[in-house]
């Protein structure tokens, strides 16, 4: 397990922008599952804040279902100020959400989608988001679970340190977050060959190794031959898991214990 380097991930999703909606595709079906959770609950909200924005998949399935008076819209990348300009009372706030400060007047949605496991203090962060919420706000978040790219973490010895459903909820709850909805699953994509896996890794700014000198020829040739040795279809292919998780917090009031 490693700690993100985040100016890494802001080169490589600052690299991988023009391609990122095209190529990622479990982060629109955990958006539209958010979005989902979100709308069962409550359509109208007086400030929202969404972290990890991107290239704003999540903030365009929120337009037009929900309402608010005003939206900040946070990334890493500044570049992506290009894709929430003129969106409708939004502000976007470029920077590290984990040491951005914005302001003192409470939010009561604060959403993220795939985003959060690239966090250094999840702990930490957590507080911080409870401190921004009004009593009864809620928190609406998706992830990534520990069986997510397993196949990469196997071959290349390098994961983020993924916590389980039950672990987010049970540090949701110690931090006075009562969890009203959850969801997680399992998905299986089936790609030609690994090379193809590795260009949607790039294209999505996602990398199978923190290290820039890891993918030496040699290495690479090996990777692939791995791959497909380990996991490897009857039809020739290759599967590539992913472990999304979707969870629906609302802030219970009084301070993180």
């Amino acid at each position: 397990m490693e700690t993100p380097d985040k100016n890494l991930v802001k080169k490589r999703f600052s690299r991988g922008l023009s391609t990122y909606s095209g190529a990622a595709r479990i982060q629109r079906l955990m958006a539209e599952k958010l979005a989902e959770m979100i709308l069962r609950r409550r359509t109208r909200f007086n400030r929202v804040l969404e972290i990890g924005a991107g290239t704003g998949i999540l903030t365009a399935l929120l337009e037009g279902r929900i309402s608010w008076n005003q939206r900040i819209v946070n990334d890493l990348v500044e570049d992506c100020a290009s894709y929430h300009a003129g969106r409708r009372d939004t502000v976007f706030l470029p920077g590290d959400a984990e040491k951005l400060d914005w302001g003192n007047k409470p939010f009561d949605l604060i959403c993220s989608n795939a985003a959060f496991q690239w966090l250094a203090d999840w702990p930490g962060f957590l507080k911080k988001l409870k401190s921004s919420l009004e009593p009864e706000g809620l928190l609406a978040f998706t992830t990534f679970g520990p069986e997510n790219l397993k196949e990469l973490a196997a071959l290349t010895g390098h994961s983020l340190p993924y916590d389980s459903v039950r672990q987010l909820m049970n540090e949701l709850t110690s931090c006075g977050f009562k969890v009203s909805d959850s969801f997680e699953s399992i998905h299986t994509d089936i790609f030609r060959e690994p090379l193809e896996i590795l260009r949607q890794m790039r294209q999505t700014g996602v990398s199978a190794s923190s290290d820039r000198s890891w993918w030496t020829p040699r290495r690479l040739a090996d990777f692939c031959r791995a791959y497909r040795e380990r996991f490897g279809t009857p039809e020739n292919q290759v599967k590539l898991t992913w472990h999304p998780i979707s969870i629906l917090a609302q802030n219970e009031g009084g301070n993180p214990r």
